[in-house]
Parts: structure tokens; C-alpha cells; sequence
């Protein structure tokens, strides 16, 4: 069985780094990581039929895709849900 271990976030400074850092030296050897921050449809086409995957964090990815303001539709989600 994989395992797909897939982290939303983006690494911006020190401290991020190293808690990046700390969560891959506890996964075990045998989970294949994959590291995305807006692009996660295409993480999830991508993975074999079957493969058991576990989403670290679905806020975070959103937070990211709607506080990039080069991602096309992150201006337009804003203004619908006047959240930002």
C-alpha cells in the first residue's frame, strides 16, 4: 500500500524551516512526501489508484491560494466571500 504524505505549506522563514525539518525525520522511510502549496488537484491526479493519502493542512492550502495574489481567482474568491 502508499502512502502519500502531501504538506501544504510553504517554508518563508527559520522557524518554518526547521519544523519542515522536525515533521520529515518522523515520518517513517516508507512514505513518499510530496510538498504543495496551491497545485494539490494535480498531487491527487498524479497518485496511483489506491494510494492511501493524508493532507497536511487543507486550511493552510487554502489560506495560501487565497493570500497569493499572483494565483489566478485569488482576488476574485476574496471579493465573492469577503473574507479578506
Amino acid at each position: 500500500m502508499m502512502v502519500v504524505y502531501v504538506a501544504t505549506a510553504g517554508v518563508h522563514d527559520n522557524e518554518m524551516a526547521e519544523r519542515v525539518k522536525q515533521h520529515r525525520l518522523r515520518r517513517p522511510a516508507s512514505c513518499c512526501t510530496v510538498e504543495e502549496t496551491h497545485i494539490l488537484a494535480g498531487v491527487l491526479l498524479s497518485l496511483p489508484t489506491g494510494a492511501v493519502v493524508l493532507i497536511d493542512c487543507l486550511t493552510l492550502w487554502m489560506s495560501n491560494l487565497l493570500l497569493d495574489d499572483n494565483f489566478p481567482g485569488s482576488d476574485r474568491i476574496r471579493r465573492k466571500k469577503k473574507i479578506i
